[in-house]
């Protein structure tokens, strides 16, 4: 058997690349190095290519110690292809490695057409244009599809997918526990994430629902500032923080102490979290972001809110349902066969058809 190697170039938290990583690796002719920041979890035919452990804490010094590696690993050309996950500045990255070893650049958009855009025009037209060296590109979304054609992109370089095929839901389960919570959030808690709107709606509530409670999963840059917002707001009793959960068994746990998840966020690329509440059996109200309308059937299985911004309809939408015990059972009880929509081969079948179809590298 002769194997095609592929070079990595992510960032990501482990549970989301895994998922990027598993279908490519279940492929028996597929092995991955992956350039990043920090070492994750050991794999069978999964290496890291990573900064002294020094570099690590600084990203000016662990930048400048990826693109060693990068002109080390292009100039020897070890590798069948190269994928970028995130544009900035993984694709930049993964187009180097690509441009030197002559091997082809696939590039898989993890936060939509947003992640061209978050840093001006000027980027997004330098980005558009390494995207439009690639040869395939990964989206979820039609959104993106749109955007990238109207860039000039031809469409048979665009290579849809579901996120919800590759997630490994085996810890994710409605457990029969009492849901002490109300609501809950799990997210990093960056600006894009709008946990500031999370708590904007707890303090709406709580002019009806004095007692509410809900928890805030995550960690980030903004935490102090969110922290003191709580405090401000008077909400120290009603919001709890929770920092990061690493563990699938304590978030599981954690989300099965909530009866509603949450999520304000202005763009996405799944998400994955609402995959993860959906299976432990909550019901989900989300901003119309990423893939959220091909997981929620709006009022069925959850609830679609247009802006992330919407307070009183989030606020209308909740308040209904934590009146209502059982028709938000109902919509729980839906929300947890998420599962049995994953088609896990669609995505193993893609990746081999994709790696077949590029030389091997002895």
């Amino acid at each position: 058997m002769v194997l095609r190697r592929i070079l990595v170039v992510a960032g990501l938290e482990e549970r989301t690349l895994h998922t990027i990583l598993s279908p490519i690796l279940q492929n028996e002719d597929a092995v991955v190095d992956v350039i990043r920041s920090n070492p994750g979890v050991p794999r069978e035919g999964l290496s890291y290519l990573c900064p002294p452990r020094i570099f690590r804490r600084n990203i000016i010094l662990s930048l400048f110690w990826k693109i060693l590696i990068v002109l080390r690993v292009g100039l020897t050309a070890r590798f069948t292809c190269v994928l970028a996950v995130f544009s900035i500045p993984h694709l930049y990255l993964a187009f180097l490695a690509s441009i030197l070893a002559r091997r082809p650049l696939l590039q898989y958009v993890i936060a939509s057409f947003h992640e061209f855009k978050w840093h001006g025009p000027v980027i997004e037209k330098m980005t558009i244009a390494i995207t439009k060296r690639a040869s395939r590109i990964f989206v979820s979304d039609q959104k993106t599809v749109r955007y990238l054609v109207e860039w000039g992109i031809p469409i048979t370089a665009i290579v849809m997918y579901r996120r919800l095929d590759s997630f490994d839901l085996t810890h994710f389960f409605p457990s029969g526990k009492e849901k002490s919570v109300d609501l809950i959030v799990v997210a990093r808690l960056s600006p894009e994430k709008h946990i500031e709107v999370f708590v904007d709606i707890i303090n709406r509530l709580r002019d009806s629902i004095p007692e509410i409670k809900a928890s805030i999963v995550g960690d980030g840059e903004m935490r102090n500032d969110l922290e003191d917002y709580v405090l401000s707001l008077d909400l120290s009793e009603n919001i709890k923080f929770h920092g990061w959960v690493s563990s699938t068994v304590a978030l599981n746990q954690l989300l099965n102490s909530a009866k509603i998840f949450v999520l304000n966020s202005g763009h996405e690329g799944g998400p994955l979290t609402i995959i993860e509440a959906m299976a432990a059996g909550l019901c989900c109200v989300s901003s119309n972001v990423g893939e959220v309308q091909q997981i929620i059937t709006n009022e069925n299985n959850g609830f679609i809110v247009e802006r992330y911004d919407d307070v009183e309809t989030y606020v209308s939408i909740i308040r209904d349902l934590l009146k209502d015990p059982e028709r938000l059972r109902k919509i729980q009880e839906r929300a947890s066969h998420i599962g049995e929509e994953k088609n896990p081969d669609s995505k193993i079948r893609l990746w081999k058809k994709i790696i077949s179809s590029f030389s091997s590298i002895a």
